[in-house]
């Protein structure tokens, strides 16, 4: 069945393309529970317009730069990608400016199906992950800055940075796979030995509880 309405805009096709190509695909339904708004007017952005009724014209619909920004942080759309592919500079200048806000804040939820046990256990290694990456984005002016900006050269961690950017693009989702793969076998933070000292002791401006030091 084919969609006669108008076409996408271009921060609607971003929208889409991003959570199609994420893995595990993410469905609308999952990332406007992100946000707190309805599976409807998610897909209503992403189209561009709303469908009213067969006899009457679509209706345009377009996202504040507040909304747009929330959306693309739930779907791991940088501010960098949103101000040049979806063309909404408003919606990246918010973005952006939430980064140092984020400063001091846990780790979000992560971006994968992570057992609850691992995740707790991993918690503070995202924590530290975390703030040296909102560094790194700090000294290198970009929000997703390479592995041995945000850990020291030639780690495994470093290494993975890189390697998991194309099959990866949200910072989000590496910053947990590494954070996870961090934990020791029996899931007690600290003990691992890691190239880039990220125990939950090591964790810059953090006290052990994840909290500002």
């Amino acid at each position: 069945m084919t969609d006669d309405g108008p076409h996408p805009p271009p921060e609607g096709k971003l929208l889409r393309t991003s959570r199609e190509r994420a893995i595990p695909k993410l469905s609308i339904r999952a990332a406007a529970a992100r946000i707190g708004i309805s599976p409807e007017h998610w897909g209503n952005v992403e189209r561009g317009y709303k469908s009213v009724s067969a006899d009457k014209p679509a209706v345009p619909v377009e996202a504040s730069a507040e909304l747009l920004a929330k959306m693309a942080t739930a779907a791991g759309i940088p501010a960098a990608l949103m101000r040049t592919e979806g063309q909404r500079p408003d919606a990246a200048d918010l973005m952006k400016e939430a980064i140092p806000a984020a400063r001091n804040a846990p780790a979000g939820s992560p971006a994968l199906p992570v057992p609850e046990d691992l995740r707790q256990a991993a918690q503070p290694y995202a924590d530290a992950i975390q703030d040296r990456l909102l560094a790194a984005a700090a000294r290198t002016g970009t929000e997703d800055p390479p592995g041995d900006q945000v850990f020291p050269a030639g780690s495994w961690e470093a290494q993975s940075w890189d390697l998991f950017r194309r099959q990866f693009p949200s910072t989000l989702r590496r910053l947990w796979i590494i954070a996870a793969a961090s934990v020791p076998d029996d899931r007690a933070p600290g003990q691992h030995d890691s190239a880039a000292g990220l125990a939950p002791e090591a964790a810059p401006g953090r006290s052990s509880a994840g909290g500002a030091a």
